[in-house]
């Protein structure tokens, strides 16, 4: 589910979760940093300027977060990196699914990381974050 206005967001959070309360996200974090894997390649075939950034961009941030959430307590954003290797078709299908690809560009990004990654098993390297914070 995506918000327009974050800090409506948090305000909500803060006032349906009792004191001391937990909240967690799990949020996406894209490639790790390094790496030559279909995430990487991917990103760079995506159209840029098309609107693929998702989100307050502060939402994935330790920083951003730190903003988001000031006056909450413990406030921790832990870095996850996850392999999602796999073969083709299931790099492919989490990939595609991910993002919101339009038509025209679907076979044409789909073709090239098919040929950047011939090989049976494809490397598929993520990062996601785990951020928590207590009210």
């Amino acid at each position: 589910m995506l918000f327009d206005d974050v800090e409506c967001v948090v305000d909500e959070l803060a006032r349906v979760l009792r004191p001391d309360a937990r909240f967690v996200a799990l949020l996406g974090g894209g490639p790790t940093a390094d790496g030559h894997d279909a995430f990487h390649r991917f990103a760079s075939l995506l159209p840029r300027g098309d609107g693929f950034g998702v989100g307050d961009k502060r939402a994935s941030s330790e920083s951003g977060w730190h903003e988001l959430f000031a006056g909450w307590r413990d406030i921790s954003f832990e870095r996850w990196p996850l392999d999602l290797g796999g073969t083709f078709d299931e790099v492919w299908t989490f990939l595609s699914s991910s993002y919101q690809l339009r038509d025209v560009d679907r076979e044409r990004i789909r073709v090239e990381l098919r040929a950047a990654f011939p090989g049976e098993r494809v490397p598929c390297m993520v990062a996601t974050y785990c951020a928590t914070a207590t009210r």
